[in-house]
This record gives structure tokens, sequence and C-alpha cells, in this order.
């Protein structure tokens, strides 16, 4: 019965430090996490754990969107086309597919992303997301970031 009270708040210390933590990320602009590791409901019976989240970087200087794991792709094609400039002595670029992931919006719908034409680079340590290639292959004319002191916003 210790235990179960032990648990009980231990995972409620383990809440409060994620939430604490997603505010800190807030304020000091941290990567951007595509979907939550964990997301608590408000009932304390309800937690979601997301083991498929990872980190995705923005990077508005960038030319083009990169990925660093071939599940990330959908038409991967393997083939060494070059070299990126710029990331340490540069990365050797392994293929070239779309990029697709989940992304959760302010109202918490979930909708996959699709930009074409983006680079595979695995020795990449993380994803980046360039909002300048997203918009050009969307060619839509309503896909745009706009950044903030300490955050942007991608509609």
């Amino acid at each position: 019965m210790l235990w179960a009270h032990l648990f009980a708040l231990a995972f409620a210390y383990f809440r409060v430090g994620c939430s604490v933590e997603s505010h800190l990320r807030c304020i000091f602009g941290a990567p951007l996490r595509l979907t939550s590791f964990m997301s608590y409901t408000g009932n304390p019976d309800q937690v979601r754990f997301d083991s498929d989240s990872f980190l995705v970087r923005v990077d508005n200087h960038a030319s083009y969107c990169m990925a660093n794991s071939p599940h990330l792709f959908d038409n991967l094609v393997l083939s060494e086309v070059g070299k990126v400039d710029g990331i340490n002595d540069g990365l050797e670029i392994a293929g070239k597919g779309t990029f697709k992931f989940k992304l959760a919006d302010d109202d918490g719908r979930t909708h996959i992303i699709r930009i074409p034409n983006s680079l595979y680079l695995p020795k990449l340590k993380s994803c980046l997301l360039s909002p300048q290639h997203w918009a050009q292959e969307a060619g839509d004319r309503q896909t745009w970031m706009v950044n903030g002191a300490h955050h942007c916003v991608l509609q």
C-alpha cells in the first residue's frame, strides 16, 4: 500500500517537472518537439506516452528540410548527391525523399505534414525544418512562419 502512494507521489512530481520544463522551453526557445513524449489530460488516471516523438529544430536560414532517419521519409531514394556545408565540416547527403511527420496544432488536432524533396543526412544530430522549403513545396501561399523574440508561429 505504501508503494502505491509513493508511486503516485513520484508520478505527480514527474508531471509537474514536465510542465515546468515545457514552460522553460517556451521561454528560452528550445527546439520544437513535434509530438509530446507525454501529455497529461487533467485526469490523473489518463496519461498518454508517445514513443514516436522526435526533436525538430526550425532553421529559417536552411534551404532544405533535413532528417536523420530513413523511417521519417516517404519515397526515400538513396543516393550520394553531395554534401551540406555549414554543419560542422559538412555532412554527406545520403538520399532525398518526402519528409513526413505528425504535428499537433494549438487545438490538439493532429496533422500529417509531407514536405517533398527533403534531404536524408544520417549523421545529422536532429531534424531541421526549413519554413522556406516547406512553403515553396506547399506552393499554396498559405504556408508561412513568423518569428518572435521567444517563439515562432507556423501556419
